[in-house]
């Protein structure tokens, strides 16, 4: 039951990685700067600047990424006590 549950909130609620590639990957999609020049560029290049976004994404949330995993780990931790001890 507790994996299930966690499993439920990986997918749905506070335990889904804010800092997912896909996540990462969309808000680069979503900046100004891309979208503005999107049309103008071929979808190779689109890629290219997108793959350069999420790179630079990822080394600007590193910080909030480890703590968000830190905080995640001692979410897990504190589940799975509180089910073994059931």
């Amino acid at each position: 039951m507790g994996s299930a549950l966690i499993r439920n909130a990986e997918q749905r609620s506070h335990l889904s990685d804010p800092y997912s590639e896909d996540r990462l990957r969309k808000m680069a999609e979503n900046t100004g700067d891309f979208i503005s020049r999107k049309h103008s560029l071929t979808p190779e290049q689109q890629d290219s600047e997108i793959r350069n976004a999420v790179e630079r994404l990822r080394s600007e949330l590193m910080p909030d990424a480890k703590k968000w995993n830190e905080w995640y780990c001692q979410i897990l931790i504190r589940i799975e006590r509180r089910f073994d001890a059931r």
